[in-house]
């Protein structure tokens, strides 16, 4: 089921779904323990009230970029799919993808636009 986020500029807040969201949760770089680890770690957070996390390596840049916080998972499928089982959403860190774009040194906007394109409207994303 496709979700959606916006900001209620009126009222100040999150709406996921049409409903307020108060996000509870942290930025984590579980994924540097391995997959299995991490989903683990969801059931864990999910059960103490978090509703919201940040996986720094959840998506990689290009050609295995990821900034020396481990290697990105091949899909982050499995991760998200968990994570919307649990109620809980991600948002989802792509300085490893905009960084080169942003200090001028690539040119090569294909490989955001895929990544916005394939996960944007996964029940999990916040954003």
């Amino acid at each position: 089921r496709r979700s959606y986020s916006v900001i209620d500029h009126k009222r100040r807040s999150i709406l996921v779904d049409g409903h307020p969201f108060f996000p509870v949760g942290w930025f984590s770089e579980y994924l540097s323990y391995g997959e299995p680890a991490t989903i683990q770690s969801l059931y864990d957070m999910a059960r103490d009230g978090v509703n919201s996390i940040m996986l720094y390596n959840l998506i990689g840049g290009q050609h295995g970029q990821r900034f020396g916080r481990g290697k990105a998972p091949e899909s982050p499928e499995q991760i998200l799919d968990t994570a919307a089982s649990l109620g809980m959403k991600l948002q989802v860190y792509i300085y490893d993808i905009t960084g080169k774009l942003s200090a001028g040194q690539t040119n090569d906007w294909d490989y955001l636009e895929e990544v916005v394109r394939r996960w944007r409207d996964h029940p999990a994303v916040l954003g």
